[in-house]
């Protein structure tokens, strides 16, 4: 019985360990990590919504513009989330990526343009706005607990 324990205790260490060094990575990564990390989510979590026109969905062509020096050398070193989704699809994905500060605020701006190949109609747009790091920024504890939900 105390080898269970010994075990389920270890287990929990374990999780607990790997919990708070992936927030330290999080925190502390360089921007274009950050970026990637966060741009993957949000991507995800749009497919998953719903939300998205049919066309999305029928991608032939994704062309990425850098908006910025910074952001086309990103552009060369990441995993881009948004791909061909069809090769025989009817739509074209333009997705621009420009880096921002301001008050202390680094982000990046990443606006989608869904064109239809054929006539080359913009028959959709869509602006996001990921936040990287925020001067302003919460006490790293209280972040990491409300991160947590907890």
């Amino acid at each position: 019985m105390k080898r269970a324990y010994l075990i389920l205790w270890c287990a929990a260490v374990a999780i607990l360990a790997y919990l708070i060094l992936d927030y330290w990575n999080a925190r502390n990564a360089t921007p274009l990590v950050k970026f990637e990390r966060q741009w993957a989510e949000d991507v995800a979590q749009l497919e998953a919504s719903k939300k998205l026109p049919k066309p999305w969905f029928d991608v032939r062509e994704v062309e990425l513009f850098g908006g910025t020096p910074e952001s086309r050398g990103w552009l060369k070193e990441m995993k881009i989330p948004v791909a061909q989704k069809n090769p025989d699809g009817q739509h074209k994905l333009e997705v621009l990526i420009v880096p921002w500060e301001e008050d202390g605020k680094t982000g990046v701006m990443i606006q989608y343009n869904l064109t239809e190949l054929k006539s080359k109609n913009m028959i959709y747009e869509l602006g996001r706005t990921l936040i990287l790091s925020d001067a302003k920024a919460k006490d790293p504890i209280k972040a990491f607990l409300d991160e947590m939900k907890l």
